[in-house]
């Protein structure tokens, strides 16, 4: 491809982030996506900007993407443009533990002023994968068994 093709293609791209970004925010609460250790295995779950919480349980990448693409309606074709959005943002998660284009902060320190327990009480990074990770993962094995 020519340089100019690939710089309008970029463009298009982040064209497409941010009607990705308006649609998330007018459909449903701003959220970021952030991975979890738990176990040995990497749970994703969307957090709200807005309560500073967690909006879904931990779920594996598999169900993520599954949950994701029903949510917003991403297509499987590779060149769909929300396809191409959902993955820049799933890039970010796998660099720095979440999509936000930002902030680069630890996921440890993104959350700490997160308002994820009872009563919007703050929790600690290993209380909320306890909550919104382990927890629901062990019930959902349990009615699943």
């Amino acid at each position: 491809m020519r340089p100019q093709t690939i710089q309008n293609l970029e463009q298009i791209i982040g064209q497409v982030d941010d009607e990705f970004d308006q649609l998330e925010s007018e459909e449903t609460m701003p959220s970021y996506i952030v991975k979890f250790p738990c176990d040995g295995v990497d749970y994703y779950l969307l957090w709200s900007s807005v309560v500073d919480a967690p909006v879904t349980y931990g779920m594996t990448l598999a169900e993520f993407e599954e949950y994701y693409a029903l949510q917003y309606g991403i297509s499987e074709e590779w060149s769909s443009p929300l396809r191409i959005a959902f993955d820049k943002r799933m890039e970010r998660v796998e660099k720095s533990g979440t999509s936000d284009s930002i902030c680069r902060d630890p996921v440890e320190q993104w959350i700490e002023c997160n308002r994820a327990g009872e009563n919007q009480e703050q929790l600690t990074f290993d209380e909320i994968v306890e909550k919104w990770v382990r927890e629901p993962r062990i019930a959902f094995e349990q009615d699943h068994s």
